[in-house]
């Protein structure tokens, strides 16, 4: 399938700038919600520690999929964007020949689910996990903003072809979830502050 851009170079660019931005901040937020999940199981316990931490899976998961999709679905546009830059090169033009963008999945490991549990206990470690999760939800919002911009630059540039409607139908779906994300992550985020702090009171 081939693929349209209004600015070839310009259109490898902005492939490039998504594929990094999930490559590397998508990828950290990634293993930070594994660790944190991880930790909470152990240290967080009681019905609504269930349905926070559950929801934090919801989003490890969702990011998940959005990494390795954006990154499948760039690197795919940008073997055919690099395919004509050296037909470009071998004409004679003038111009650069991309790098090919990786396209392997993120390492990630499976959460399972939370089951419902009658117990009930918040260990002092968790004040860690809060903490991890304040930073969590800023690094979250920059992420979300980063790829609202870096999607409307790529698209503005690459008009079809190449499993478009693919991508911005992936891209357009995470969006318009990530608000819902958020909410999972300040709501886990401030009742774990909470949970942490009523202990201490103890």
């Amino acid at each position: 399938m081939d693929i349209n851009v209004q600015n070839l170079d310009g259109a490898y660019e902005k492939c490039k700038e998504l594929h990094t931005l999930v490559s590397e901040t998508g990828a950290d937020l990634i293993g930070t919600l594994e660790n944190n999940v991880n930790a909470l199981k152990i240290n967080w316990k009681g019905s609504d520690a269930t349905a926070h931490i559950n929801n934090l899976i919801r989003v490890h998961d969702a990011l998940v999929a959005l990494v390795t999709d954006a990154k499948a679905l760039t690197s795919d546009a940008a073997d055919k964007i690099i395919a004509i830059q050296r037909v470009r090169q071998s004409n004679g033009g003038f111009g650069s020949v991309g790098e090919e963008l990786a396209k392997n999945a993120p390492a990630s490991q499976a959460l399972p689910q939370v089951q419902d549990t009658g117990e009930f206990f918040v260990k002092p470690e968790a004040a860690n996990q809060a903490a991890e999760l304040a930073e969590l939800c800023t690094k979250y919002s920059g992420f979300i903003s980063s790829f609202k911009t870096d999607k409307e630059a790529l698209f503005s540039n690459w008009t079809a072809g190449a499993n478009i409607e693919a991508a911005k139908g992936n891209f357009d779906q995470f969006l318009e979830n990530s608000e819902t994300y958020n909410t999972y992550l300040v709501n886990a985020k401030t009742n774990l502050e909470t949970a942490v702090a009523n202990m201490q009171k103890l």
